[in-house]
């Protein structure tokens, strides 16, 4: 009896096992699957040296197909039907959370100086292609890196580039002074030169 005790045992142990195992096949293959790295490389074989054969993408879908057992699984991505192997701990049942945008930058402005020219480039020595005036209401197009910004003016169209520090998120009361404004000097009265007339001699010879 007792070794059919022990043979019994061991058959339902192992059928035990058997579908547990099933189950966690299963549970694998429930996808589909998505990549969570930035960056993934889906390779030949379960190795970080096998060879790439596609690189994938964060929230990547990817079908389970199988494991080696020792964390890498063999999957097929859904994108371009590539088939090959990938670890485990770079996917997720749940589709990736993406990461926060950030916060949408204001696209107008207010100028706040008295009269700014607006240029051809991110130049004092480029073209002027218009004016703008104070609280004059402009779309910001773009910036440049040594602190100009791309402008178009909402009253008549022009576009140009001026300096970042005019544009202002709301009017201003006041104008601020302008970056190319100069203290100019009191001119110098001019020097009145004295011109010497001379004087004619107007006196006739005596007769003798």
């Amino acid at each position: 009896m007792a070794p059919y005790r022990f043979w019994s045992m061991l058959a339902v142990l192992l059928a035990l096992a058997a579908i547990n195992f099933l189950d966690l096949r299963q549970s694998e293959a429930a996808g589909p699957f998505y990549v969570i790295a930035g960056e993934a490389y889906l390779r030949e074989c379960p190795g970080p040296d096998c060879s790439v054969v596609c690189r994938l993408y964060r929230s990547d879908q990817v079908e389970y197909l199988d494991t080696n057992g020792y964390g890498w699984w063999k999957v097929r991505a859904l994108r371009n039907n590539a088939v090959g192997w990938m670890t485990a701990d770079l996917l997720s049942a749940v589709t990736p959370t993406p990461p926060p945008s950030p916060p949408p930058y204001p696209g107008y402005y207010y100028i706040n100086a008295s009269r700014i020219n607006l240029h051809t480039y991110p130049m004092y020595s480029s073209g002027v292609t218009g004016v703008v005036q104070l609280n004059e209401r402009v779309e910001k197009l773009g910036d440049s890196p040594q602190g100009w910004a791309k402008v178009r003016s909402l009253r008549n169209g022009s576009e140009g580039w001026l300096l970042r520090g005019y544009l202002s998120l709301e009017p201003v009361s006041y104008p601020r002074r302008s970056y190319t404004t100069k203290k100019r000097s009191r001119p110098a009265a001019p020097t009145q030169k004295k011109e010497e007339e001379s004087t004619p001699s107007t006196e006739k010879a005596k007769p003798m």
